[in-house]
């Protein structure tokens, strides 16, 4: 039997790599015909100056094609377009529209050609004057001293809905760590009164960036004081706090009147977040414990971001984070003070049992610093298993007054 095998082992090689070379050709240049599909860039054409889209239109369609290896390489290679043409729509409305192919031999196209639905809405614009949001705080020791944007002022065009909804022109900067001046091109974002982010694939932005300048000093002979956010109820089941954001987020005490009041954090009034769904943005006031000097400020801006769980309805619940270890010669901030913990079994429990549910967090032997620390959490009843929003919270731990 080796023999049989290893006999003529020349003849035989060879006999293969013609095999294999035939088959190779009639592949690449022969009439053997393979399907595949093609992804076609969508090009919007001829639409109306009085209309806007109100929702984004798709980038693409994806069609099937046909031929041999090669014409499908060739296809492929083209970096081909559908063409969506609108002069026939002259109304706000919802349309079906068939994209227009290209014309070339080399596309073979087979089977149905995906239909584009399109919503039009009357086109409209403002102008709107830029704001500055600031995420993260400066190092202590340091303040923004002044800031400016330029332009000034934005233009938003689009579908007269999002348009009107339209709240806030908002340029965001990061503050962590900064202990220099800055001066940066930042993008703008559209946001409603809710503080949801519009479609910016829709809605025109102009300028689409702003030249953002800041200036960051040392400061000498005060103390910066953070404030901090009072948080009260739970918002509606299925929402979780996803962030808050402070405008000042720190308040500046001269050393004299810091030594006279020395205050860890400012307090804001309470902010209500029982059975809210939306986002919110509203001033708040500051209690100082003592009548502040004139000149300082009596109160901020807080943006509250909510945000909607994406688990099934009654699979989620909201708990207030507990601490844990806590030493009477330290104070304690826990950011954001509630989580959301999603679990299919949460559906089977009763309301008693659903508020067994504990969410904590150890602070024993924690010295003045901040930390992200990973939440425990406690299920309630026979609940096995569960997932917790929000992955870590943030713990700011303050000497005493």
């Amino acid at each position: 039997m080796a023999g049989i095998i290893t006999s003529n082992w020349q003849y035989k090689l060879l006999a293969l790599a013609l095999a294999i070379a035939l088959s190779w050709y009639t592949y690449q240049f022969g009439d053997y015909e393979l399907e595949s599909s093609l992804v076609l860039k969508l090009e919007v054409q001829n639409l109306s100056e009085d209309l806007a889209f109100l929702q984004p239109p798709p980038s693409s369609i994806t069609v099937n094609i046909m031929g041999n290896l090669q014409e499908l390489n060739t296809v492929k290679g083209m970096r081909l377009s559908a063409v969506m043409d609108l002069k026939a729509f002259d109304s706000p409305g919802s349309y079906t529209i068939s994209p227009e192919l290209p014309d070339i031999p080399e596309l073979r196209v087979y089977g149905t050609v995906p239909n584009v639905r399109v919503w039009l809405a009357s086109k409209t614009s403002t102008t709107m004057l830029i704001e500055v949001w600031h995420r993260g705080e400066l190092p202590e020791g340091y303040m923004l001293s002044s800031e400016e944007v330029s332009p000034e002022r934005a233009e938003i065009e689009g579908a007269e809905e999002l348009v009107k909804r339209a709240k806030h022109v908002v340029a965001e900067v990061e503050l962590s760590e900064r202990t220099s001046n800055m001066s940066r091109a930042l993008p703008l974002t559209v946001y409603s009164g809710e503080n949801e982010v519009l479609s910016t694939g829709v809605l025109k932005i102009t300028p689409p960036l702003v030249q953002y300048r800041g200036e960051i000093n040392p400061v000498a002979n005060v103390k910066a004081v953070k404030v901090n956010a009072v948080i009260s109820g739970q918002p509606q089941i299925g929402y979780y706090l996803k962030e808050l954001r402070l405008t000042p987020s720190q308040i500046l005490f001269e050393d004299s009147l810091y030594e006279e009041h020395p205050k860890n954090y400012i307090d804001t009034e309470v902010i209500d977040l029982e059975g809210r769904s939306s986002s919110f943005t509203q001033n708040v006031k500051l209690d100082y414990g003592f009548t502040p000097p004139a000149g300082m400020p009596t109160g901020v801006s807080v943006n509250v971001v909510l945000a909607k769980s994406e688990a099934a309805e009654g699979s989620s619940l909201n708990a207030t984070v507990a601490l844990v270890g806590r030493e009477d010669i330290y104070d304690y901030m826990v950011r954001p003070p509630s989580v959301v913990v999603q679990s299919s079994e949460f559906q089977q429990l009763t309301d008693e049992q659903r508020t067994e549910l504990e969410v904590r967090v150890s602070v024993h032997g924690l010295s003045p610093g901040v930390y992200r620390i990973i939440p425990e959490v406690l299920l309630p009843g026979e609940v096995k298993r569960a997932a917790i929003l929000q992955e870590s919270v943030e713990v700011t731990v303050l000497e005493k007054e």
